[in-house]
């Protein structure tokens, strides 16, 4: 399945329902939609979701909520996610006790030629037989179903007042035995009316550098993040694996001990690199999700560019892959075709994103410069702060010169 939009309602630390559209809202030209991902009619998806924005402006919680959706939609428990922050709880939603959020999910079903909507209420609560501990709980869960048929326009696409039927409901009997974190899409995944949504999970290794799977990599990607490498391979030993690393001008291979010791010899950039790339492949293969926080992060330009080019290019991203990410890098956004692909994240009281199609008419100036000469509201310092902050360091290191 492929989805169309994700919606959530109730989330503390947002102003308004965040709502993010994965499918093409505006026009697509015949020049262009060889580039974009097929559905019916004039329905078309985009291969890249961007998000960007000032520092803490909240890009990294849009994401941590996305990732959380998408283990709803795997039929997953809610409760046992990633540590995406590594010795904290999973309380992502940021909910009180208490407190309740609605997702809204709207997919399309390849094999069914349906739009589903899945509506899906949770609550945070404290479980009486794990000493109190909090956890999220479906409290209410309804699945609606259209065909395309009734689609007439994109409009259309979200509107489930006419022409849908209540397939599923989780107070019905059926339901009864599943988890109460656990969708009722469990239910179809099992019975094989839809086919699960697949996502790769690459959060948790934003900051963490490690190598997660263990397979023999392509030499032509190793030597393509480190040309001094010839190749990186791993031996089975017991139930652990060892590094073989072999450089161009040596004679012999080096045999590590452990995993760890690769982060003594190679850059952080090649170990995440490795990691990234071999993600994006298992996600090109099915057709599914990935999610990147900081896609930058260790990275040059080129490399980024040639990720983004492998999710773009439709003789190399033939089933469909979408690639969620953020970044600070605005030069980046110029490798871009849509504006309705990127999302422009700020912070006042509360989280906001803004699709840039909205905001952004002009197409005689580069994306890049609008953010980097602050064109744009919210995506740059502004310089009262810069000035401020100059006028600070001006006046400090005044006084230690005296």
């Amino acid at each position: 399945m492929k989805l169309l939009r994700v919606t959530a309602q109730g989330l503390p630390l947002f102003d308004d329902a965040l709502e993010v559209d994965f499918f093409a809202e505006g026009r697509v030209s015949q020049e262009d939609n060889h580039e974009m991902v097929h559905l019916f009619k004039n329905v078309y998806l985009n291969k890249t979701i961007t998000f960007t924005g000032l520092n803490a402006s909240g890009k990294t919680q849009i994401l941590n909520v996305l990732s959380f959706v998408m283990y709803l939609l795997q039929a997953k428990s809610i409760n046992v996610l990633p540590k995406i922050n590594f010795g904290g709880d999973n309380n992502v939603l940021t909910l009180p006790l208490g407190g309740e959020a609605t997702i809204i999910s709207y997919l399309f079903s390849e094999e069914t030629n349906e739009i589903l909507k899945l509506v899906t209420t949770i609550e945070r609560t404290a479980d009486k037989t794990l000493d109190s501990k909090l956890k999220y709980v479906i409290v209410d869960e309804k699945l609606f179903t259209k065909s395309v048929g009734s689609v007439k326009t994109k409009k259309d696409l979200f509107n489930f007042e006419e022409k849908a039927r209540l397939k599923a409901e989780r107070c019905d009997d059926i339901f009864l035995s599943l988890s109460c974190d656990v969708s009722l899409l469990n239910t179809f995944y099992k019975r094989k009316e839809y086919k699960n949504v697949f996502y790769n999970e690459v959060l948790s290794y934003t900051d963490f550098n490690v190598l997660s799977g263990i397979v023999d990599l392509p030499e032509e990607l190793v030597q393509f993040l480190d040309p001094s490498i010839e190749y990186l391979h791993f031996e089975k030993s017991g139930t652990s694996f060892r590094p073989l690393l072999k450089f161009v001008h040596d004679d012999q291979a080096i045999r590590l001990d452990s995993l760890s010791d690769l982060q003594n010899i190679l850059s952080s950039g090649t170990i995440k690199g490795c990691g990234i790339f071999m993600n994006a492949l298992l996600v090109l293969e099915q057709g599914g999700y990935v999610i990147i926080d900081e896609l930058e992060n260790h990275f040059n330009r080129e490399i980024i560019a040639t990720l983004l080019k492998f999710f773009l290019d439709r003789h190399v991203n033939v089933k469909g892959a979408t690639l969620i990410y953020s970044t600070h890098y605005t030069e980046l956004l110029d490798n871009l075709d849509r504006n309705d692909s990127i999302y422009i994240v700020s912070k006042h009281k509360g989280i906001k994103i803004e699709k840039l199609s909205k905001i952004l008419k002009r197409k005689d100036m580069r994306r890049s410069v609008y953010f980097i000469n602050g064109l744009l509201d919210d995506t740059a310092p502004s310089y009262q702060i810069v000035n401020s902050l100059q006028e600070v360091f001006k006046e400090r290191i005044t006084t230690v010169a005296r």
